[in-house]
């Protein structure tokens, strides 16, 4: 709950920001909503579920990996400032705020019971934004842009163990904080004061290790010691609306 709480308040801050700065210097907004298309590299992660498959497997149960942190959809919203009559054209800067998961599983079921393992990735991110808009007619515009993000993500495990009647669960968390740096390019279509878009960006990130809840002393590593960090690194597509102010 205390996540969701901290998710909230960072979205309120933001909204503060973006008010404190469009009355004090801007003479124009661009407001945009994008549902996202996320990849994720995710390496380590992967790494350390292939690891927990075997040690599963090498209790001799055959357990499978059904999913294992594909593309996921995510939602963000910006918005953008400039300190001209015409916020539609030129330099703009802003913020945003992006939420963003994926996940995956390892399973083994039968009559007798089964043998579950979930890992869902959470990552929000309050960030910095530059663009460049670039004028193609009338009504088409390209912006080449830069998004600086602080990234706050969450690990939840859980293991779930089920013969007959009876079933066990552990479900440990783990967090980590970075930042990173975000290029991409968009391509918006403008009638009036509305736009429809597409983008298309790049997240790299400092590539931090996860902690666990409540005591950041212990550190996720793999069974050879290797730290498993966030694995947010990859492109993310959008399709987006907006309101020119």
């Amino acid at each position: 709950m205390a996540r969701y709480s901290f998710r909230y308040y960072l979205f309120i801050v933001f909204l503060t920001v973006v008010s404190c700065t469009y009355h004090a210097v801007a003479q124009g907004f661009t407001f945009r909503a994008k549902l996202m298309d996320n990849s994720f590299e995710a390496g380590d992660l992967r790494s350390m579920q292939a690891e927990l498959a075997e040690q599963i497997r090498g209790s001799g149960i055959d357990a499978s990996i059904v999913e294992s942190f594909p593309n996921y959809y995510g939602l963000q919203f910006q918005f953008v400032f400039s300190n001209s009559k015409t916020p539609y054209r030129g330099l703009a800067w802003g913020g945003y705020f992006d939420l963003a998961s994926t996940g995956g599983r390892i399973q083994y079921k039968d009559y007798s019971g089964e043998v579950t393992a979930d890992e869902i990735l959470s990552a929000y991110s309050l960030g910095f934004l530059l663009e460049e808009r670039v004028l193609i007619t009338s009504e088409l515009e390209c912006s080449f842009n830069v998004g600086v993000p602080f990234i706050w993500c969450y690990l939840d495990y859980a293991l779930t163990t089920r013969i007959g009647s009876s079933s066990h669960k552990e479900n440990p968390g783990f967090n980590a904080f970075s930042a990173g740096l975000k290029p991409g390019i968009s391509v918006e279509y403008t009638l009036n004061r509305f736009v429809i878009g597409l983008s298309l960006d790049y997240l790299v990130c400092i590539p931090v290790a996860f902690k666990l809840n409540n005591n950041s002393d212990a550190t996720l590593t793999t069974t050879n010691g290797k730290n498993v960090t966030m694995g947010l690194n990859g492109i993310k597509a959008g399709l987006g609306i907006g309101v020119n102010f």
